[in-house]
């Protein structure tokens, strides 16, 4: 009975501090958790198929292949995350039956995902320098799902707000979306990403000069040739130290690019051999995008 009764005066503290409806349960973040699930388990799965394909396992399966068509595990993402967006609308579930749609979708996004550098290139760049943007991509919705879990709020926008006029509410949106929108122009992704959670970093990065491949640069740039000069030397000390090392760390999440070499054992892909001396290419850091010109190299895909 003692037991009991502790149990039951821990759980009033816990609701008096929280309140019964702010708890993890309680505050609809169960699919928002199932999906960053999904998602991280279809990424990882990917990536082993992908490694597994590239070293021409002979016990794995291989590729998708449609007569003489390739299929790219993107298109199984799409499909998979139509089936579920429609369903979800359809159905508009709630508890296990959202939780499970919201995994599925998760997964159906990280396949997605990972090949989100061939849809921005149009071509197969999965295992090129450029395709690390598809872990910038991965790591950059990743990111975003778990500021939302703990509970930051998009813009500062909070329930402190709900005494706020009308047009200042408004106002202090479009202001927070203006800087975050400057922040992504200038190529600074994860300040920009952070900015909406945090709107003073966007504020702060917003005065910073661009990254010299950014849109910014391109429009406002392109006739004050110092101030691309020194855009350009702040890129190539940035890429030099901690461009250098994500690049290490986003090899080691998803393999590291290399050169094609001829096909082999008879197997409809191509074997990437990873190249020592490559230089680095325009993956997106921290801060967006490698401007260095590199030898790109062509590879397989999955």
């Amino acid at each position: 009975m003692e037991i009991l009764a502790l149990a039951e005066a821990a759980q009033l503290d816990v609701e008096t501090v929280a309140g019964p409806d702010q708890g993890f349960i309680h505050n609809g973040k169960w699919p928002l958790l199932f999906l960053l699930f999904g998602l991280i388990v279809s990424f990882v799965f990917v990536r082993i198929n992908t490694r597994l394909i590239r070293k021409q396992v002979s016990w794995w399966p291989g590729n998708i292949e449609s007569g003489d068509v390739h299929v790219h595990h993107v298109v199984i993402g799409f499909i998979l995350m139509t089936i579920v967006g429609i369903l979800e609308f359809a159905l508009q579930p709630d508890g296990w039956t959202q939780r499970i749609l919201a995994l599925l979708f998760g997964m159906g996004l990280g396949v997605s995902l990972d090949e989100f550098a061939l849809i921005f290139h149009l071509e197969d760049v999965y295992w090129k320098d450029q395709g690390r943007k598809s872990i910038d991509a991965v790591v950059i919705v990743m990111a975003f799902i778990l500021m939302l879990l703990v509970g930051l709020v998009p813009l500062g926008i909070s329930e402190e707000f709900n005494e706020t006029p009308r047009w200042a509410l408004v106002g202090t949106i479009v202001a927070h979306s203006i800087f975050v929108l400057i922040t992504l122009l200038k190529g600074k992704i994860w300040w920009g990403l952070l900015g909406i959670f945090i709107p003073v970093l966007a504020w702060i990065a917003a005065f910073r000069l661009a990254r010299p491949g950014s849109p910014w640069a391109h429009w406002f740039y392109k006739k004050r040739p110092k101030k691309l000069a020194r855009a350009k030397r702040r890129a190539e000390r940035y890429d030099r130290t901690l461009g250098r090392l994500q690049d290490r760390i986003w090899d080691l999440i998803g393999g590291k690019p290399g050169r094609p070499q001829p096909k082999a054992r008879g197997l409809t892909l191509e074997e990437v051999v990873p190249d020592d001396d490559r230089s680095r290419q325009d993956a997106l850091p921290l801060e967006l995008g490698h401007e260095a010109g590199a030898e790109q190299g062509s590879g397989a895909s999955d």
